[in-house]
């Protein structure tokens, strides 16, 4: 309470965590604590009239978690905050590479994403209060997901520390040309929580993915990685390109692994 005060007026608002994956039950596994949530937001919501977001992290009851943060006063959520404990282990010594005692310590990056995308898009159906996305964000294309899911607004960790502040300006030049390709659109209000109505019965097929002739540079990537040997490289106006052919499944695992500066092969659903 004394940091509250101490900054209140001094900033536009506060993002409080509660969540420890790096130390998990060693701290008493925060993001399953509801009595220390409650406790915490009786103790500073009255201390300041500055926003409060509230940070959790993924665990089977964080959807209950918001809610009850959202009871308390919180004024908006941001989900998740790195997940955990995870290992890694330095194959040479032996020794863990990450973490505390114990050798744990908490998962961020890519690999959380999908997970943090759907605490974001279940988050979204219980409260009221915004949505903030959160969690392996490393391309436009993924914040734009995060929105849809039902993100008011996202935040980066990981990639601008690993590539520096231009990630920013990258994300930023993708939702543009996003929206600039989209004129029905106007603008990215427009696509926050658009997903939230389309989950609404199972759903499976498997679309013949798209290549972009105009984006494909012929690298080869989807080639090599395809299980089913169903894209090749064919000169097209003097050019390599990737083709799909006619055995194609459509797993899309070419989409997955084309690079996502080019982001040359799509799948069928779009805007």
């Amino acid at each position: 309470m004394n940091l509250i005060r101490a900054l209140d007026g001094k900033t536009d608002g506060f993002e409080i965590n509660v969540s420890c994956s790096h130390s998990g039950a060693l701290h008493g596994n925060l993001n399953l604590d509801f009595d220390h949530l409650q406790k915490l937001l009786n103790a500073i919501r009255p201390v300041t009239s500055l926003p409060i977001w509230l940070k959790l992290s993924y665990s089977p009851f964080v959807v209950e978690m918001a809610a009850e943060g959202e009871k308390a006063g919180a004024d908006a959520i941001v989900c998740t905050n790195s997940i955990g404990p995870g290992m890694l282990i330095d194959i040479h010594t032996g020794l863990p590479k990450v973490g505390i005692k114990g050798g744990a310590g908490g998962v961020t990056g890519p690999a959380i994403f999908p997970i943090a995308l759907r605490c974001v898009y279940e988050i979204k159906k219980a409260v009221a209060i915004p949505v903030v996305g959160v969690g392996g964000i490393s391309s436009a294309d993924e914040a734009i997901q995060m929105m849809m899911a039902g993100a008011s607004a996202v935040e980066l960790y990981t990639l601008p520390a690993l590539e520096g502040p231009k990630v920013f300006g990258q994300i930023r030049g993708g939702l543009a040309a996003f929206l600039a390709a989209r004129p029905h659109l106007s603008g990215i209000s427009d696509i926050i929580g658009m997903s939230q109505d389309k989950a609404v019965a199972h759903r499976f097929s498997a679309p013949i993915p798209v290549i972009s002739e105009e984006k494909c540079t012929g690298c080869g990537i989807c080639v090599s990685s395809c299980s089913f040997d169903a894209i090749r490289l064919s000169g097209m106006n003097g050019e390599t390109k990737a083709v799909i052919k006619d055995n194609c499944i459509g797993c899309n695992a070419c989409v997955g692994v084309c690079p996502p500066e080019f982001n040359a092969i799509t799948t069928r659903f779009q805007l």
